[in-house]
């Protein structure tokens, strides 16, 4: 990386997609007034803790690379929109993320996660999640509270009912289920779809 980039004080977007970068210096947290970080599709293998420093970003993409852990300060980024972190090697996220109040979408797909913090419920402003391709076995029981969630993406996982929590859903209006090991007559597949959700399994 040029060390100049760390002197663009006004940058308010970055994008470094799709290049050989290996390491994010911690002087990314120079970077102010930064709104949009593009890392997608570098063999990165940890974010800078003083990412969490940046505090008017809205959309951080680091998908297809080789994390394999999210830094805590990540829940310091209160303006974060849009978080992707698809195709990468985490197994577990900090409890810190339910800190993301105006978050609204999180991809999460092609991971290896088995759970979820409980702190996911607080994530209310969330429309969009989706987990494809995980090990998840189950959803926390507060990702009820995800009360303007529209869209659940659980492809391809280890589960072998409807969560729960999926009923609890108001504004649920797509479930995708496929590729568990779900019975096709779950009887909360009816209710689901009595109340307008789409249910794919």
């Amino acid at each position: 990386m040029p060390r100049g980039v760390w002197d663009l004080f006004s940058l308010s977007m970055l994008d470094l997609g799709h290049n050989a970068i290996t390491e994010i210096p911690d002087e990314v947290a120079r970077l102010a007034k930064l709104q949009f970080l593009y890392l997608a599709e570098n063999p990165l293998e940890r974010l800078p803790a003083e990412i969490g420093n940046l505090p008017r970003l809205r959309y951080l993409g680091a998908a297809d690379a080789a994390l394999e852990k999210v830094p805590d300060g990540i829940g310091s980024l209160k303006r974060l929109e849009e978080l992707r972190l698809y195709g990468n090697r985490l197994a577990s996220l900090p409890e810190s993320i339910g800190a993301l109040a105006s978050l609204r979408e999180l991809h999460l797909d092609r991971n290896a996660l088995a759970s979820l913090p409980e702190s996911l419920g607080n994530l209310e402003e969330l429309r969009e999640l989706r987990l494809r391709n995980n090990r998840l076995q189950r959803l926390p029981k507060s990702a009820a509270g995800l009360v303007h969630l529209g869209v659940l993406d659980l492809r391809n996982n280890r589960l072998e009912s409807v969560p729960d929590e999926a009923l609890s859903l108001p504004r649920l209006e797509k479930l995708d289920l496929r590729w568990n090991e779900i019975p096709e007559r779950d009887p909360a597949i009816p209710l689901l779809e009595a109340r307008g959700c789409r249910v794919l399994i």
